[in-house]
C-alpha cells in the first residue's frame, strides 16, 4: 500500500509517497492544468491512500483521485504533523502528509482530523473559530489583521498591536502610503489616485488610528475643510469634495465635524434636486441645447440639476457616502434624506433614465465645457431582464451598496437579485455561474468567499486580496453570512472608486 500526500495549491499539487515498507518518493510538483499526469502519476503507485488536505479547491482533486484509489479529506487545523513543523511550505506539506494518513492507518484508528467523504456533504469542514484561527496562522499581514479586527471577538491588544505592527512593515502596504504621499488627484482609474490609493489602503486594513495614515491624510483633510486650494471648479471640485470625503469617513473619520458636514450638505441638496424632478432630468430631444458633434448621441442634463456642472442628480458615490457612515452618525434629519435618495433610486422612473445620465454644461471665465458623466446608481436587472455581461460584474458590487440601507433590502429588486444568486446555487453548497467561466478547468473556477460583518476575506493562506468577477465559482464557508456582503472594492466596474 502507498500512501500519499497532496498539497494542493491554485496553479499546482505537491504529491509526496511513502509504503508501508517505509520506502519513499522523491515529492513531485504536477500542475492543476494537467489532471491527466496526476492521474497516471497515481496508477504507477497503485494500490494507494492520499490525503487531501480540505482547504478551498479541494474538491475537483478529490473527484478526480477517488475512482483509482482512497482519498482522505484532512481536517486543515489538526494535520499535527505540519502544524507542529517549524517551517510550513508545500514540500513539508506533502511529505508531513503521507506520513500522518500511514501511521493512521496502520494502527486502524480513526483520527479525529479526517473527515469521511459522506461527512464533507453534511458538515462544515472548518468551524467559523477554525478558519479565523487557520487565517491567523497562514494568513498575510492583511488578512491576518482583518481577521483579528473584524472577526475574533475580543483579541488580545497585545496580538493586536503586533499584527498592526506587521501590517505597516508590508511592502504592499508601503507602496501604498508612498503613492498617498505624492497623490496630487482626486478621480481616474489609475493607482495614483487618491480614490484608489486611500480605497485599497482601507482595504487592508489601514484607517486613523494608524499614526503615518493619519498624518498623510492632514493634508487632505485641509482640502476639504477649504483651507486648501482646490484647482479645479464645477463638476469636478463637486466630484472631487465627495470623493475626498467617502474616503476620510471610510478611513474612520466619521465624527470629523468636516466631513459630517459635507455629507450633510451633499444629501440635503440632491434631495431637494429630486424632489422637484418627476424623472424629468434631461431635455427633451428636441429642444436641447448646443453640444459638441462628438456628443451627440448623448442627452443633455437639465441646467437646473447640474448647475454650473454641479450635478444635484444622486451618484453612485453619494451611496457609497452615505455606506460609510455607521448609524445615527448623520443625525436622523441626513438620514431621512438619505432614506428619500435611496427610495428615489429604486423607483422605475430613475432606472429607466439613460446609463450615466448624459451631459453637464458647464460655464465657468467664459468657456463653457461638456461633460459625459457615468456615475447614475443603475442596478442590474432591475427590470426583470436578462443580465448583460457588464451587469453581471456589477450585481455583487450593487448588492453590497444597497445592503447598507433598509430600504434597499427590503426592495424587490435586492430579494430578487439574491434568488438569482441562489438559483447557482449547487448541491455542494458553492455558486456556479453559467457562462464562460465554464470553459474554464475546475481548479481555476474555485475561489472561497467569506462575508461576514462587513469584512471580505479569502482562505487562501495568502496575503492576496483578489476578488472575484461573478463569472467563477464561488465556494461559500459554513459560516453566518450576512445580507450585508463585505468591502468589495479594487473590483468591477467601480474599481476606479477602490471601494
Amino acid at each position: 500500500m502507498w500512501y500519499a500526500g497532496a498539497d494542493l495549491s491554485r496553479r499546482s499539487v505537491m504529491v509526496a509517497m511513502v509504503d508501508d515498507k517505509s520506502r519513499r518518493v522523491r515529492p513531485r510538483r504536477l500542475e492543476c492544468r494537467e489532471p491527466e499526469r496526476i492521474v497516471k502519476l497515481m496508477l504507477d503507485y497503485r494500490p494507494f491512500k492520499v490525503v487531501i488536505e480540505a482547504s478551498g479547491s479541494y474538491r475537483w482533486l478529490y473527484d478526480l483521485l477517488a475512482p483509482h484509489g482512497e482519498v482522505v479529506l484532512a481536517h486543515p487545523l489538526r494535520l499535527k504533523a505540519i502544524w507542529s513543523g517549524r517551517a510550513k511550505t508545500d514540500k513539508v506539506d506533502g511529505t508531513q502528509e503521507p506520513e500522518g494518513c500511514e501511521s493512521a492507518c496502520r494502527c486502524n484508528t480513526e483520527v479525529d482530523w479526517c473527515m469521511s467523504p459522506e461527512a464533507r456533504d453534511v458538515c462544515p469542514v472548518m468551524t467559523d473559530q477554525e478558519l479565523a484561527e487557520r487565517l491567523l496562522s497562514d494568513a498575510g499581514p492583511a488578512l491576518r489583521y482583518r481577521t483579528a479586527r473584524d472577526l475574533l471577538p475580543d483579541p488580545p491588544k497585545r496580538q493586536m498591536d503586533a499584527y498592526r505592527r506587521e501590517l505597516v512593515r508590508d511592502a504592499e502596504v508601503r507602496t501604498w502610503l508612498a503613492r498617498l504621499d505624492r497623490c496630487q488627484h482626486m478621480h481616474n482609474g489609475m493607482n495614483d489616485r487618491f480614490e484608489n490609493i486611500l480605497g485599497r489602503l482601507t482595504d487592508l486594513g489601514l484607517d486613523r488610528t494608524f499614526a503615518e495614515l493619519e498624518r498623510l491624510l492632514r493634508r487632505f483633510r485641509a482640502m476639504l475643510a477649504g483651507s486648501a486650494p482646490h484647482d479645479v471648479k464645477g463638476m469636478w471640485q463637486n466630484l472631487n469634495t465627495v470623493i475626498l470625503a467617502i474616503g476620510l469617513a471610510r478611513a474612520g473619520y466619521t465624527d470629523d465635524e468636516v466631513v459630517v458636514s459635507t455629507a450633510r450638505a451633499r444629501f440635503s441638496d440632491v434631495c431637494q434636486a429630486i424632489r422637484q424632478m418627476i424623472f424629468d432630468a434631461l431635455y427633451p430631444v428636441d429642444a436641447e441645447p448646443k453640444k459638441p458633434r462628438h456628443f451627440r448621441s448623448k442627452r443633455v442634463v437639465r441646467r437646473e440639476y447640474a448647475p454650473n456642472g454641479v450635478c444635484l442628480l444622486p451618484y453612485v458615490y453619494d451611496l457609497h457616502l452615505a455606506a460609510a457612515f455607521p448609524p445615527g452618525a448623520l443625525g436622523s434629519e441626513t438620514e431621512g434624506h438619505v432614506k428619500e435618495i435611496v427610495r428615489h433610486v429604486l423607483h422605475p422612473g430613475y432606472q429607466r433614465l439613460p446609463d450615466g445620465y448624459g451631459i453637464l454644461i458647464e460655464d465657468h471665465d467664459g468657456t463653457t465645457r461638456y461633460y459625459a458623466v457615468g456615475w447614475n446608481v443603475a442596478l442590474p436587472g432591475f427590470f426583470g431582464k436578462e443580465y448583460t455581461a457588464r451587469e453581471a460584474k456589477a450585481l455583487l458590487l450593487r448588492l453590497e451598496m444597497m445592503s447598507t440601507f433598509a430600504e434597499g433590502r427590503q426592495s424587490e429588486w435586492f430579494r430578487r437579485s439574491l434568488r438569482h444568486l441562489e438559483s447557482f446555487r449547487p448541491a455542494d453548497g458553492g455558486y456556479l455561474r453559467a457562462g464562460r467561466s465554464n470553459t474554464l478547468p475546475p481548479y481555476q473556477q474555485e475561489w472561497w468567499l467569506r462575508i461576514r460583518g462587513g469584512a471580505h476575506v479569502e482562505s487562501k493562506a495568502a496575503a492576496s486580496t483578489v476578488m472575484h468577477p461573478l463569472g467563477v465559482r464561488l465556494r461559500e464557508p459554513a459560516l453566518p453570512a450576512t445580507h450585508r456582503f463585505g468591502s468589495l472594492g479594487h473590483c468591477g466596474e467601480d474599481r476606479k472608486a477602490g471601494w
